[in-house]
């Protein structure tokens, strides 16, 4: 394992999830005395300039605590600020004079659009593997190390038990463009790598929730996913009632593996500095499907809902909303084949660093989106009044243990 104090690292979408915790993370070693020459970010204007981006990083609410002793502006002496978009026409010209040479790249810039039409798959293709190869071309001259950050469903529907190694593996078959082409860039990332010499890792988080770990609990930069699942629960909730409950399609043994940002991180600065080449950052335990839906729409105040192993076809018109908005993106992923994750090399990396159990928090993650309006204006704001309000309280002892049982009869609320 090498010292930090031996690495530049360039490090992309740091506004995004992900990728703003492994900058919290990064700083954090460097507060540490683990030192790092510089962090280069790359973050492209929008209405705000790219400073103004990056210090919202680091409003109250948004930042772990760790972190808030520190002004922005001490940040600064650690962070250099790239302004630019990684599909740019002058990448390569505006990247040549502003980087050292032995670069780590930490390529986290990615869109999580997970639907299956052909706007998504421009989506996708354009922000995930074109934008990942313009960065590569522009930075080889100057890299040492690629790190990708790709996903652990880039396996596809799969049965089993799913281990690190996807490159040579036989996969499922993809659910929608967004796993077909990070599957792809992959693959591509590994033969860009050993054709310029340059030393490569796919690391691979499952379903990213809000933090878990350090205070503020709960932050979400943006409320795609699941919880983008119970944003549309939510716009329902009122047009449901006893005589017609809306009927969700998930199997028996399905389940989702979901990890917090701040663990994802800590596994992710770890690993840069170790030579494992593939790695699935996932939780050791999945959250059943059937209690995972159950719980998004208690979290909303759906209260009338049954879960059937086949979606029907007389559709409520609320049914329709569904199957055309969140049923059109999760159904597949609710009636997956039963799998789990082979996280023998994980624990290895990340022995040191305290996993909570996932279907614990699981009400209290939701319960902080649905007081955001599921509106990430509210994020920073909300994860703020709920450290306030629960500053003597842990929801690790106050929230039981959930048992499932596959084999149960599907419920019905």
């Amino acid at each position: 394992m090498k010292s930090l104090n031996e690495k530049n690292i360039l490090l992309t979408g740091v506004t995004g999830l992900v990728g703003r915790h492994i900058l919290y993370e990064l700083l954090l070693e460097n507060i540490k005395g683990i030192s790092i020459n510089k962090i280069f970010v790359t973050i492209r204007a929008t209405e705000q300039s790219p400073y103004d981006r990056l210090q919202e990083l680091f409003d109250l609410g948004s930042c772990p605590t760790s972190l808030t002793k520190f002004p922005f502006e001490y940040f600064l002496n650690f962070i250099d600020i790239i302004n630019t978009d990684l599909l740019s026409d002058n990448l390569e010209a505006l990247l040549k004079d502003r980087l050292p040479h032995d670069l780590t790249v930490i390529h986290s810039a990615a869109s999580t659009n997970l639907a299956s039409n052909d706007a998504a798959k421009a989506d996708v293709f354009d922000n995930n593997m074109i934008a990942t190869f313009h960065l590569l071309k522009a930075v080889a001259s100057k890299t040492k190390k690629v790190c990708y950050l790709s996903s652990s469903f880039a396996i596809g529907q799969k049965e089993g038990v799913i281990t690190d190694d996807y490159l040579t593996s036989t996969n499922g078959s993809s659910r929608n463009h967004y796993e077909q082409y990070k599957l792809q860039t992959e693959k591509s990332v590994v033969e860009f790598c050993k054709s310029h010499n340059m030393q490569w890792q796919i690391l691979r988080p499952s379903i990213v929730c809000g933090r878990l770990l350090e205070k503020p609990y709960y932050y979400m930069s943006k409320f795609d996913v699941f919880y983008g699942f119970a944003k549309c629960a939510a716009f329902l909730q009122n047009k449901t009632n006893k005589q017609s409950p809306l009927r969700v399609t998930c199997n028996m043994v399905s389940s989702l593996n979901i990890v917090p940002a701040d663990y994802v991180a800590k596994v992710i600065c770890k690993s840069i500095h170790c030579d494992i080449k593939q790695l699935n950052i996932v939780h050791k335990n999945n959250v059943n499907s059937r209690l995972l839906v159950s719980e998004i729409f208690k979290s909303v105040g759906l209260a009338h809902f049954k879960i059937v192993s086949e979606t029907p076809s007389d559709l409520t018109k609320a049914e329709r909303f569904y199957y055309a908005t969140a049923g059109s993106i999760f159904t597949e992923y609710l009636c997956s084949p039963e799998q789990s994750f082979d996280v023998r090399e994980l624990k290895k990396i990340a022995h040191d660093v305290e996993l909570p159990e996932i279907q614990n928090a699981l009400p209290k993650l939701l319960e902080y989106a649905a007081k955001c309006e599921f509106d990430s204006k509210n994020s920073a704001t909300q994860a703020l009044s709920i450290d306030n309000e629960n500053n003597n309280s842990d929801w690790k002892v106050l929230i039981k243990d959930i048992k499932v049982n596959p084999s149960e009869k599907c419920p019905t609320y």
